[in-house]
């Protein structure tokens, strides 16, 4: 709180430098972690409201949907992994833009997989403890 209140007894130039300064720090190192916890905390949230609303017809569904895009994640990152999809990103390489597009079609899978984490993995756990 002491840092708070010295911070606003600042003037208002020295309030922006300061957050000019920090802002950008707190961005690079706040956006892995929110990203890293949050995509699994979103399909742990979305899974417990439906659990509680006895919505437990489309868990089959989802852990397909979980196993199918980390299947589908895997094959895409070996596939660029092979020779043909190594560039250097200089502009020699005719399959660039091809490169790029699975790349993000790549990443577009990891994030939907690290979602759906969170719920087959709130699932599990609920079906463990119902079971004994």
């Amino acid at each position: 709180m002491k840092l708070i209140h010295s911070f606003q007894a600042l003037s208002t130039p020295k309030k922006i430098l300061i957050l000019a300064l920090v802002l950008p720090i707190v961005v690079v190192l706040a956006g892995p972690i929110a990203t890293f916890f949050g995509l699994p905390i979103i399909g742990y949230g979305v899974s417990r409201n439906s659990w509680r609303a006895g919505r437990r017809s489309k868990d089959n569904w989802v852990n397909l949907a979980f196993g199918l895009t980390a299947l589908a994640a895997l094959a895409l990152y070996l596939t660029l992994r092979s020779p043909i999809f190594v560039t250097d990103w200089e502009g020699g390489n005719p399959l660039d833009n091809l490169i790029m597009f699975m790349v993000l079609g790549l990443m577009a899978l990891v994030a939907a997989t690290w979602g759906l984490a969170g719920w087959v993995g709130h699932r599990f756990v609920l079906n463990l403890r119902a079971r004994k």
